[in-house]
């Protein structure tokens, strides 16, 4: 899960075009919460990557 959602937000970083509601299109909503919520993470921790 944590791959996953650390490259959704890796390619988001990078301007590429991705769409998050797709990719956890297929998962439990339990599978759906921890997505997001890890998803949340990365792109808050790359966010401050970039400010630094």
């Amino acid at each position: 899960m944590d791959f996953l959602a650390s490259s959704i937000a890796l390619m988001e970083s990078q301007g590429r075009e991705v769409d998050a509601s797709k990719v956890c299109g297929n998962m439990s909503v339990k599978q759906r919460e921890l997505f997001n919520q890890r998803l949340t993470h990365y792109r808050q921790a790359l966010l401050a990557d970039q400010t630094v």
